[in-house]
Protein backbone atom coordinates (compact mmCIF):
# COMPACT_ATOMS: atom_id res chain seq x y z
CA UNK A 1 0.00 0.00 0.00
CA UNK A 2 2.94 2.25 0.90
CA UNK A 3 4.66 1.78 -2.26
CA UNK A 4 1.65 2.20 -4.67
CA UNK A 5 0.29 5.58 -2.64
CA UNK A 6 -2.30 4.57 -0.74
CA UNK A 7 -1.17 5.72 2.64
CA UNK A 8 -4.42 5.93 3.99
CA UNK A 9 -4.97 2.46 4.16
CA UNK A 10 -0.88 1.98 4.90
CA UNK A 11 -1.03 4.51 8.11
CA UNK A 12 -3.60 2.06 9.36
CA UNK A 13 -2.04 -1.80 8.51
CA UNK A 14 1.35 -0.51 10.50
CA UNK A 15 -0.96 0.73 13.42
CA UNK A 16 -2.26 -2.48 13.59
CA UNK A 17 1.09 -3.84 13.54
CA UNK A 18 2.61 -2.20 16.27
CA UNK A 19 -0.84 -2.67 18.41
CA UNK A 20 -0.08 -6.59 17.68
CA UNK A 21 3.51 -6.03 18.56
CA UNK A 22 3.93 -2.94 21.06
CA UNK A 23 7.85 -3.69 20.56
CA UNK A 24 7.98 -3.05 16.49
CA UNK A 25 9.29 0.40 16.24
CA UNK A 26 9.82 0.10 12.31
CA UNK A 27 5.51 -0.11 12.77
CA UNK A 28 5.64 3.21 14.60
CA UNK A 29 8.12 4.70 12.34
CA UNK A 30 6.25 3.90 8.93
CA UNK A 31 2.71 4.57 10.72
CA UNK A 32 4.48 8.06 11.14
CA UNK A 33 5.62 8.39 7.58
CA UNK A 34 2.14 7.90 6.22
CA UNK A 35 0.58 9.81 8.41
CA UNK A 36 2.47 12.85 6.94
CA UNK A 37 1.85 11.69 3.48
CA UNK A 38 -1.62 12.64 3.86
CA UNK A 39 -1.34 15.77 5.94
CA UNK A 40 -1.88 14.45 9.27
CA UNK A 41 1.69 16.14 10.45
CA UNK A 42 0.87 16.49 14.48
CA UNK A 43 0.19 12.70 15.08
CA UNK A 44 3.08 11.73 12.25
CA UNK A 45 5.38 13.11 14.55
CA UNK A 46 3.67 11.34 18.14
CA UNK A 47 4.12 8.07 16.12
CA UNK A 48 7.98 8.77 15.18
CA UNK A 49 8.35 9.67 18.82
CA UNK A 50 6.79 6.49 19.69
CA UNK A 51 9.21 4.54 17.73
CA UNK A 52 12.02 6.16 19.01
CA UNK A 53 10.92 5.24 22.61
CA UNK A 54 9.92 1.79 21.74
CA UNK A 55 13.80 1.15 19.88
CA UNK A 56 15.92 3.80 20.21
CA UNK A 57 17.81 1.54 17.70
CA UNK A 58 16.06 3.20 14.70
CA UNK A 59 18.37 5.83 13.52
CA UNK A 60 16.15 6.31 9.98
CA UNK A 61 13.49 7.53 12.75
CA UNK A 62 15.37 9.92 14.45
CA UNK A 63 16.90 11.23 10.66
CA UNK A 64 12.77 11.46 9.93
CA UNK A 65 11.69 13.04 12.62
CA UNK A 66 14.06 16.02 12.35
CA UNK A 67 13.05 16.40 9.10
CA UNK A 68 9.35 16.63 9.60
CA UNK A 69 10.03 18.90 12.72
CA UNK A 70 12.34 21.68 10.39
CA UNK A 71 9.71 21.46 8.35
CA UNK A 72 7.27 22.69 10.23
CA UNK A 73 10.30 25.65 11.08
CA UNK A 74 10.96 23.83 14.47
CA UNK A 75 14.99 23.79 14.18
CA UNK A 76 15.84 23.66 17.62
CA UNK A 77 13.81 20.52 18.37
CA UNK A 78 15.29 19.13 15.10
CA UNK A 79 18.76 19.55 16.07
CA UNK A 80 18.24 18.22 19.64
CA UNK A 81 16.75 14.90 18.26
CA UNK A 82 19.71 14.74 15.86
CA UNK A 83 22.05 15.17 18.70
CA UNK A 84 20.52 12.32 20.53
CA UNK A 85 20.86 10.20 17.50
CA UNK A 86 24.60 11.29 17.29
CA UNK A 87 24.85 10.21 20.72
CA UNK A 88 24.30 6.69 19.88
CA UNK A 89 26.28 6.57 16.72
CA UNK A 90 29.27 9.02 16.16
CA UNK A 91 29.79 9.90 12.47
CA UNK A 92 27.19 8.78 10.89
CA UNK A 93 26.04 9.58 7.00
CA UNK A 94 22.35 9.91 7.96
CA UNK A 95 22.67 11.98 10.98
CA UNK A 96 25.53 14.55 9.09
CA UNK A 97 22.75 14.31 6.31
CA UNK A 98 20.22 15.34 9.00
CA UNK A 99 22.48 17.80 9.75
CA UNK A 100 22.78 19.49 6.77
CA UNK A 101 19.21 19.23 5.98
CA UNK A 102 18.03 21.23 8.81
CA UNK A 103 20.85 24.00 8.05
CA UNK A 104 19.56 24.56 4.60
CA UNK A 105 16.15 24.43 5.66
CA UNK A 106 17.26 27.73 7.66
CA UNK A 107 19.35 28.91 5.41
CA UNK A 108 22.45 28.42 6.91
CA UNK A 109 24.23 27.38 3.72
CA UNK A 110 28.14 27.23 5.05
CA UNK A 111 27.05 24.73 8.20
CA UNK A 112 24.41 22.50 5.57
CA UNK A 113 27.62 22.45 2.97
CA UNK A 114 29.81 21.38 5.50
CA UNK A 115 27.90 18.64 7.14
CA UNK A 116 26.36 17.26 3.82
CA UNK A 117 30.34 17.01 2.62
CA UNK A 118 30.90 14.99 5.66
CA UNK A 119 27.54 12.70 4.59
CA UNK A 120 28.82 12.49 0.67
CA UNK A 121 33.05 11.72 2.23
CA UNK A 122 31.58 8.59 4.68
CA UNK A 123 28.96 7.18 1.38
CA UNK A 124 29.72 8.93 -1.59
CA UNK A 125 27.03 7.37 -3.47
CA UNK A 126 24.13 8.61 -0.86
CA UNK A 127 21.83 10.14 -3.83
CA UNK A 128 19.78 11.86 -0.87
CA UNK A 129 23.21 13.78 0.37
CA UNK A 130 23.89 14.62 -3.27
CA UNK A 131 20.53 16.19 -3.98
CA UNK A 132 20.83 18.14 -0.99
CA UNK A 133 24.38 19.35 -1.86
CA UNK A 134 22.74 20.58 -5.39
CA UNK A 135 20.36 21.90 -3.58
CA UNK A 136 22.75 24.06 -1.07
CA UNK A 137 25.18 25.00 -3.50
CA UNK A 138 22.51 26.33 -6.00
CA UNK A 139 21.22 28.72 -3.15
CA UNK A 140 24.85 29.35 -2.26
CA UNK A 141 25.15 30.61 -5.51
CA UNK A 142 28.26 27.90 -6.50
CA UNK A 143 26.35 26.56 -9.79
CA UNK A 144 29.53 24.71 -11.19
CA UNK A 145 29.52 22.59 -7.68
CA UNK A 146 25.25 22.19 -7.81
CA UNK A 147 25.93 21.29 -11.14
CA UNK A 148 28.38 18.26 -10.30
CA UNK A 149 26.41 17.42 -7.09
CA UNK A 150 23.08 17.54 -9.62
CA UNK A 151 24.77 15.09 -12.14
CA UNK A 152 26.33 12.57 -9.92
CA UNK A 153 22.74 11.42 -8.39
CA UNK A 154 21.28 10.95 -11.67
CA UNK A 155 24.17 9.26 -12.47
CA UNK A 156 23.05 6.94 -9.75
CA UNK A 157 19.67 6.46 -10.43
CA UNK A 158 18.54 8.29 -13.46
CA UNK A 159 14.51 7.33 -12.18
CA UNK A 160 14.86 9.53 -9.20
CA UNK A 161 12.69 12.15 -9.31
CA UNK A 162 14.14 15.02 -6.98
CA UNK A 163 17.41 14.19 -8.63
CA UNK A 164 15.83 15.45 -11.99
CA UNK A 165 13.94 18.15 -10.30
CA UNK A 166 17.46 19.63 -8.48
CA UNK A 167 19.42 19.35 -12.24
CA UNK A 168 16.02 21.20 -13.85
CA UNK A 169 17.10 23.61 -11.39
CA UNK A 170 20.48 23.50 -12.50
CA UNK A 171 19.89 23.97 -15.77
CA UNK A 172 17.89 26.81 -15.46
CA UNK A 173 21.07 28.69 -14.08
CA UNK A 174 23.94 27.21 -16.45
CA UNK A 175 21.29 27.49 -20.10
CA UNK A 176 18.57 30.30 -18.71
CA UNK A 177 14.86 29.61 -17.74
CA UNK A 178 13.80 27.99 -21.41
CA UNK A 179 15.99 25.04 -21.29
CA UNK A 180 15.08 24.17 -17.26
CA UNK A 181 11.27 24.33 -18.59
CA UNK A 182 11.84 22.63 -21.56
CA UNK A 183 13.70 19.61 -19.73
CA UNK A 184 10.93 19.71 -17.03
CA UNK A 185 8.24 18.95 -19.98
CA UNK A 186 10.12 16.40 -21.53
CA UNK A 187 9.81 14.32 -18.11
CA UNK A 188 5.90 14.87 -17.65
CA UNK A 189 5.47 13.03 -21.56
CA UNK A 190 7.68 10.39 -20.38
CA UNK A 191 5.94 10.01 -16.84
CA UNK A 192 3.24 12.15 -16.76
CA UNK A 193 1.11 10.60 -13.63
CA UNK A 194 4.82 12.10 -11.41
CA UNK A 195 3.15 15.01 -9.86
CA UNK A 196 6.56 16.14 -8.68
CA UNK A 197 7.76 17.01 -12.23
CA UNK A 198 4.81 19.55 -12.89
CA UNK A 199 5.32 20.58 -8.93
CA UNK A 200 8.65 21.72 -10.40
CA UNK A 201 7.49 23.24 -13.74
CA UNK A 202 4.63 25.43 -11.71
CA UNK A 203 7.45 26.68 -9.45
CA UNK A 204 9.48 27.65 -11.93
CA UNK A 205 7.20 29.40 -13.75
CA UNK A 206 5.61 30.97 -10.73
CA UNK A 207 8.91 32.06 -9.33
CA UNK A 208 9.68 34.04 -13.23
CA UNK A 209 6.58 35.90 -12.73
CA UNK A 210 5.18 33.57 -15.65
CA UNK A 211 1.86 33.32 -13.30
CA UNK A 212 -0.73 32.31 -15.75
CA UNK A 213 1.15 29.68 -16.91
CA UNK A 214 2.33 28.51 -13.75
CA UNK A 215 -1.36 28.55 -12.58
CA UNK A 216 -2.17 26.09 -15.57
CA UNK A 217 0.00 23.72 -14.49
CA UNK A 218 -0.94 23.90 -10.28
CA UNK A 219 -4.68 23.30 -12.34
CA UNK A 220 -3.05 20.23 -14.01
CA UNK A 221 -1.84 18.67 -10.16
CA UNK A 222 -5.05 19.83 -8.39
CA UNK A 223 -7.27 17.57 -11.29
CA UNK A 224 -4.90 14.62 -10.15
CA UNK A 225 -4.59 15.04 -6.85
CA UNK A 226 -7.29 17.72 -5.05
CA UNK A 227 -6.06 18.02 -1.82
CA UNK A 228 -2.54 18.58 -3.14
CA UNK A 229 -1.76 21.38 -0.51
CA UNK A 230 1.42 22.42 -2.06
CA UNK A 231 -0.23 23.17 -5.05
CA UNK A 232 -3.13 24.98 -3.50
CA UNK A 233 -0.54 27.47 -2.44
CA UNK A 234 0.95 27.91 -5.44
CA UNK A 235 -2.22 28.32 -7.28
CA UNK A 236 -3.41 30.75 -4.77
CA UNK A 237 -0.07 32.88 -5.32
CA UNK A 238 0.06 32.47 -8.90
CA UNK A 239 -3.53 33.98 -8.73
CA UNK A 240 -2.49 36.67 -6.74
CA UNK A 241 0.45 37.22 -8.82
CA UNK A 242 -1.96 38.37 -10.94
CA UNK A 243 -4.16 40.55 -9.00
CA UNK A 244 -7.40 37.41 -8.84
CA UNK A 245 -7.39 38.32 -4.81
CA UNK A 246 -10.55 35.87 -4.11
CA UNK A 247 -9.14 33.22 -5.64
CA UNK A 248 -6.12 33.51 -4.05
CA UNK A 249 -7.40 33.49 -0.79
CA UNK A 250 -10.11 30.70 -1.20
CA UNK A 251 -6.76 28.29 -2.39
CA UNK A 252 -4.93 29.47 0.55
CA UNK A 253 -7.86 28.85 2.81
CA UNK A 254 -8.64 25.51 1.39
CA UNK A 255 -4.93 24.45 1.72
CA UNK A 256 -5.31 25.11 5.53
CA UNK A 257 -7.92 23.37 6.24
CA UNK A 258 -7.09 20.20 4.43
CA UNK A 259 -3.45 20.04 6.71
CA UNK A 260 -4.52 22.62 9.95
CA UNK A 261 -1.15 21.57 11.59
CA UNK A 262 0.82 23.56 9.12
CA UNK A 263 0.61 27.71 9.14
CA UNK A 264 1.78 28.22 5.47
CA UNK A 265 -2.13 28.68 3.79
CA UNK A 266 -3.30 30.70 6.64
CA UNK A 267 -0.03 33.18 6.85
CA UNK A 268 -0.43 33.80 2.85
CA UNK A 269 -3.57 34.34 3.59
CA UNK A 270 -2.69 36.92 6.51
CA UNK A 271 -0.60 38.37 4.39
CA UNK A 272 -2.78 38.85 1.38
CA UNK A 273 -5.57 40.99 3.39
Amino acid sequence: HLRSGNCVVAQAEFKAAFEIDPTNGLAAMKAGQCLWQINQTAESIVWLRKAIATDAAILPAYVLLSDFLSQRYEYSAAIEVLNKASQKVANNHEILRGFGLVELRRNNLKDAIGFLNRANKLFENDIETLILLARAYLSDGNFSEAQKSAVRAIEIDSTNVEAQVVYAQVLTQFQGVDAGILYLRELIKKYSYTIQYRMALGDILREQERASQAQQIYQQILQIEPKNKNALIGLGRSYQAQGIFDKAIKNFLTASIYDPSDTEGLMRAGVLY
